[in-house]
């Protein structure tokens, strides 16, 4: 966790503590009310800043325990905030501070806590999916689609195009050159290396070897930035019988959370490793 906001949220805590020490010791039902409104919502609050430590996909389900605590606190700050302003019609007096706040803060803890539901339960950045085949009679071979939702579209400009709506991905086979000789084969090779000198990256995977069907294969891959935007970007080129294949694939990250953009950054290196790393 980042040390910051450790150091925010233990005076955070301690504030709920003393928050529900004064909704206890108040002498005016309005003033337990607004109190105790305030201790909830600050309390949400901390919930809500402890979720995205748990950025890590596998820690999704505290996440989302995150959230659902978030959630539940800040209904029950809203609900004793309202609750507190309608006692107060009854009961006059001043309803302080605590009610005011615990009824903005709780307002906005609900949108945190649903951040964090949706970002921990992986609606926006699916994991899971079928694996299908797509297959180039013309050149025999076949490259493995990661998920049933990236999608063939029509494209006159590569032998075959894919896109996928989440996470939001572009991929193509673009040329399939004749590699019956090694020096055909390096000159592929130098187009490949061309495209990976115009794309910087971080985070970079670059190798030679066999792919996991045994044929020759270079992979390229990375972090990359675009007008400002960051994007994940891959390319690849596979010798089989007699032709090198390339792939291409792009994704932008969207999510601005950390957890969210963990997230994208293993989903879309899993998928693209999947794919570029599929013909056979």
């Amino acid at each position: 966790m980042n040390p910051g906001v450790l150091c925010l949220i233990v005076p955070l805590a301690a504030g709920a503590g003393l928050l529900a020490v004064r909704a206890i010791a108040a002498g005016t039902r309005p003033g337990k009310l607004g109190s105790a409104a305030a201790a909830c919502a600050v309390a949400a609050l901390v919930s809500a800043l402890l979720g995205p430590a748990f950025k890590d996909p596998d820690q999704m389900a505290n996440l989302v325990a995150c959230g659902l605590v978030t959630l539940v606190l800040a209904v029950a700050a809203v609900g004793l905030a309202v609750w507190a302003l309608r006692a107060h019609r009854k009961d006059p007096g001043p309803v302080g501070w605590p009610a005011i706040a615990g009824l903005v803060l709780g307002a906005a803890n609900l949108f945190c806590g649903a951040g964090l539901l949706v970002t921990g339960s992986g609606a926006l950045v699916p994991t899971d999916g079928t694996p299908w085949t797509w297959r180039s009679v013309e050149h025999d071979f076949e490259v493995t689609i990661p998920t049933e939702q990236w999608v063939a579209k029509p494209n006159p400009n590569v032998v075959a195009d894919f896109s996928c709506p989440r996470p939001p991905i572009r991929a193509a086979v673009t040329p399939v050159l004749p590699a019956g000789t090694e020096a055909e084969y390096e000159a592929v090779l130098a187009r490949g290396r061309q495209i990976r000198d115009d794309t910087p990256t971080t985070n970079t995977v670059e190798r030679t070897g066999p792919n996991r069907h045994g044929h020759l294969h270079w992979v390229y891959m990375g972090d990359a930035v675009s007008d400002g935007k960051p994007y994940f970007f891959g390319v690849s080129i596979t010798r089989v019988r007699g032709h090198a294949v390339m792939l291409m694939l792009e994704g932008p990250y969207r999510l601005l959370s950390e957890a969210g953009r963990t997230q994208e950054a293993k989903v879309l290196r899993t998928q693209a490793e999947l794919f570029l790393g599929s013909v056979k």
